[in-house]
């Protein structure tokens, strides 16, 4: 199944100020959103039905979604944002808190960082796995 994502640019930051809490004991939904004035908040981790647990050990934050230009409607930024969070084959976690893209990009951040001023970085993507 192809997917065509859209291009649109919007920002996206993990949020802890703002909290879903459900009656009972377990945390919101996977895939659960809300929205206040112009910013979205979706919950990419979560209790998962098809599971009947909740697989991390604290409390879920949700993903805030702002400043979204473009004409792509707000419901498919919402769920392309939630399939990213679920496509990392090269992890055992069902499910990440950040899309993919921008949670990879950042490790290969954090590996660059490492290398001396008088080195060239790796140009292959296996040394970044």
């Amino acid at each position: 199944m192809a997917i065509q994502l859209s291009n649109d640019p919007l920002a996206l930051t993990p949020s802890s100020e703002v909290r879903l809490l459900r009656t009972g004991k377990y945390p919101p939904l996977r895939g659960t959103a809300f929205t206040a004035g112009g910013i979205s908040y979706l919950y990419t981790s979560g209790y998962l039905s098809l599971l009947k647990a909740y697989p991390h050990g604290h409390v879920p934050s949700s993903l805030q979604i702002a400043d979204h230009v473009g004409d792509t409607s707000r419901s498919q930024i919402l769920r392309e944002s939630l399939i990213l969070t679920k496509m990392n084959w090269n992890s055992a976690n069902f499910s990440g808190l950040m899309p993919i893209t921008i949670r990879f990009s950042r490790l290969v951040g954090d590996i660059l960082r490492e290398i001396l001023l008088d080195e060239d970085p790796q140009p292959k993507y296996k040394y970044y796995m």
